[in-house]
């Protein structure tokens, strides 16, 4: 889903801020990219892409692990967990890659 940034008009219907966007239930991905990216059309990015969060971590499954949010010490402590081997003195960046791989995310 996507989230009006700037007032457009597509296909007669007239988008206004804050508007989901399409307002249909199909999505043609190509326009959308179009829509978000500034430097395509001009000036302005006129969607934004809205990641719809669950509203309480308690809704989370007890597997879902949050490597994002994770700082240095507890990438390692998860890493060392899962016996992933990773170099003492590696940066951030460097154990979130071989974390988000741990548990099956892409970069």
């Amino acid at each position: 889903m996507y989230k009006v940034l700037s007032e457009f008009i597509e296909g007669g219907h007239h988008y206004k801020k804050n508007d989901d966007y399409p307002f249909s239930d199909t999505v043609d991905q190509e326009r959308a990219e179009y829509l978000v990216n500034a430097e395509a059309n001009g000036r302005v990015a006129f969607i934004e892409k809205v990641v719809e969060e669950l509203a309480d971590e308690d809704e989370l499954p007890e597997d879902v692990i949050d490597v994002d949010s994770m700082k240095v010490e507890e990438l390692k402590l998860f890493l060392d967990k899962e016996n992933v081997p990773y170099e003492p003195k590696a940066k951030r960046p460097e154990l979130l890659t071989l974390a988000k791989k741990k548990v099956g995310l892409s970069e």
